[in-house]
């Protein structure tokens, strides 16, 4: 050995011990992917649900119609009843006010008598009809 150099020592690493854990049984797994499975198909169908409900509920799609209420049914002067009832919503205010128009533009229309069952709504909405 040469003078001032130090003799090489190996150093072993202690060994490596791998544990392999059991997998997990197959069935727990099946099972939480049913579940998964059923909650999925289970919330699309609320969804669909909603959306009809929804669109049943405010998109009402007629144009204003005129109905027989009482008096003579051939008379020349009318007087228009208007009914306005639910929510002030966006939906609402365009045929309200599309009805209103319509009556407005009747030449046979002498009176109108606006009947507003509401409970509080958007304030805008509110203010234009």
């Amino acid at each position: 050995m040469p003078d001032g150099q130090q003799p090489l020592v190996s150093q072993a690493s202690p060994p490596i011990i791998i544990q392999q854990m059991p997998p997990p049984p197959i069935w727990t797994h099946r099972w939480f992917v049913r579940l998964l499975i059923v909650a999925l198909a289970l919330s699309l169908l609320y969804c669909v649900r909603l959306n009809s409900e929804y669109h049943d509920y405010f998109n009402d799609g007629r144009p204003p119609t005129e109905r027989y209420q009482s008096g003579d049914k051939d008379a020349s002067d009318k007087i228009a009843v208007i009914e306005v009832s639910g929510t002030i919503m966006p939906p609402f205010t365009r045929h309200v006010l599309d009805t209103i128009k319509k009556v407005k533009e009747d030449q046979h229309v002498k009176g109108v008598l606006l009947v507003i069952d509401r409970p509080v709504g958007l304030v805008a909405d509110s203010h234009e009809t």
